[in-house]
């Protein structure tokens, strides 16, 4: 996670154009850990929480929720929330002193658990976790423009062409362009909800009955192509390649460009409906 956690990271672009979590994402989540009798909605803890975008939805549905990141720099961009506290801790432990062990009802992981040291991780989230409380991971990859071919074809072109950014992306990365489709995930009674087949990454083809079950996608949004641009300065990748082409520096620039082109549209304000491949994966607390 090193590109997200430097501190010359720019956290307000991430925060400003970083797609935004439908409210059918945290209800989805909630639905799924309520079902089981006895479960509340007391404590949640997000880890790598980054700007706050899950602790923002998991608010109003939890008495109090924890952020975790290793990043000051991301945690110092989230809004403030009155039920919401934001501390320094590694998602693989120990986290902040004030959460005991046996007491979090739902633990969620955005965009992120790929980074981690799973064996350690799942360890400590069994440990915090309530009997029977609920691990939440959501994780999306790249974008597709509804209407627009061309630029979606450019866009994947750009974060999977070896030649641009395909081989610099952080550890992990191809685990989200699968969705984490080969994951053993050692929790009870795990779901897994993909986003419409339509948006399925060209790097992985999901098996028909996997196809189905979220009621939509999950994160969607307008951007015009002057906020894409920024959007795109926020990849990881993106940092790898003009260190390792320091004469390039416009890429992502060229590409909204032939993207604009390419579909007939010229006006850099004008508003592009986006949607992202996502999967939301359930499960509960094994132990008893």
């Amino acid at each position: 996670m090193a590109s997200f956690s430097d501190e010359s990271f720019n956290a307000s672009n991430y925060l400003a154009f970083r797609p935004t979590y439908s409210p059918t994402l945290a209800q989805t989540i909630v639905d799924y850990h309520t079902q089981r009798p006895g479960n509340q909605l007391g404590l949640a803890v997000d880890l790598a929480a980054g700007t706050g975008q899950m602790c923002n939805a998991l608010s109003p549905h939890f008495d109090q929720v924890y952020g975790l990141d290793v990043s000051t720099t991301m945690l110092e961009a989230a809004a403030p929330l009155p039920n919401v506290v934001y501390a320094v801790s590694p998602a693989e432990g120990p986290w902040d002193a004030r959460i005991a062990p046996g007491s979090v009802d739902l633990v969620t992981i955005s965009q992120a658990v790929h980074y981690f040291k799973r064996p350690d991780v799942w360890q400590q989230i069994r440990r915090m976790l309530k009997p029977g409380g609920t691990l939440a991971i959501f994780s999306y990859s790249f974008m597709s423009f509804p209407g627009k071919p061309q630029a979606t074809r450019l866009l994947w072109d750009l974060g999977l062409n070896p030649a641009k950014y395909g081989d610099l992306w952080d550890a992990g990365r191809k685990d989200v362009d699968i969705l984490y489709g080969d994951w053993d995930i050692p929790f009870a009674n795990v779901q897994r909800l993909y986003s419409s087949a339509a948006l399925v990454s060209p790097a992985r083809a999901l098996p028909s009955s996997e196809q189905s079950g979220a009621p939509e996608t999950f994160i969607q949004r307008d951007l015009t192509p002057a906020q894409l641009e920024a959007y795109l300065h926020t990849w990881s990748a993106g940092k790898h390649y003009v260190a390792r082409n320091p004469g390039h520096t416009t890429l992502v620039e060229d590409t909204v460009q032939q993207m604009m082109d390419g579909e007939g549209c010229p006006n850099r304000d004008q508003p592009w409906a986006v949607e992202w491949n996502n999967v939301l994966i359930l499960g509960q607390n094994p132990s008893s």
